[in-house]
């Protein structure tokens, strides 16, 4: 964080943490105010991946900031708290707000899609496989392994919205394009992991696709060589 812009890999990003944080608290004071309640309102920045540090010539903001290694202090200052009613009224008046989303249907025909991966420069699906990258014959653009499986993953997330992916679903997603043992390492390295019993199901740990690739760049082994 520079001057008051936040950057990720020496670039600007769109949204500002601190604004996106602004406009939350905004609207739940909003919500209390709606309601005639006098609760207090307040909220922080939390960042629970190892891989973020934070660079900033402002140490103020270090105040609305919660890393990792702070989050057992963090949470630790909710202990022993009462739930009355005031606390009851809080959670309903929250819980009333929440609504489906319209964006997301789960009733997804799976006949309908077409399985494998594509071109992230012209969207074809005629790529020839090397060893660590595939090749469109198309537009002749290179891409890896790595970011052809990343943007299966955000796909995949929005396609079937709130259902557990397996590895034996996600490997028909991508219709087998890439070995178990390449996918197993992908979903290892991007992927919550739940294990419950024999079966275990993954969740992509970003929000879409540029989220990844942005997070991703900096320890990327190989490298993407997109045409025009």
């Amino acid at each position: 964080m520079e001057g008051g812009d936040w950057y990720r890999a020496g670039r600007r990003i769109t949204e500002d943490p601190v604004a996106q944080l602004n406009r939350a608290v905004g609207k739940l004071i909003g919500l209390r105010n709606t309601a005639n309640s006098s609760f207090r309102v307040s909220g922080n920045l939390i960042f629970p991946s190892d891989d973020f540090y934070l660079h900033t010539d402002d140490n103020s903001i270090w105040s609305k900031i919660v890393v990792r290694s702070d989050l057992r202090r963090y949470f630790r200052q909710f202990r022993g708290g009462k739930i009355g009613n005031k606390s009851q009224f809080i959670v309903r008046l929250l819980s009333e707000q929440i609504a489906e989303n319209p964006y997301f249907k789960s009733d997804v025909d799976e006949t309908r899609l077409r399985k494998g991966v594509y071109c992230e420069q012209c969207s074809s699906y005629n790529l020839l496989k090397t060893r660590f990258h595939f090749t469109c014959t198309e537009c002749q653009s290179k891409m890896t392994n790595e970011t052809l499986l990343l943007r299966a993953l955000s796909d995949y997330k929005y396609l079937f919205y709130g259902k557990p992916m397996t590895r034996v679903s996600f490997m028909n997603f991508i219709g087998h394009s890439l070995t178990f043992k390449v996918v197993y390492r992908i979903l290892l390295k991007h992927c919550y992991v739940d294990r419950k019993g024999k079966k275990t199901t993954y969740t992509f740990k970003y929000r879409n696709f540029e989220e990844a690739m942005s997070k991703a760049e900096l320890y990327f082994k190989y490298k993407d060589h997109l045409k025009g």
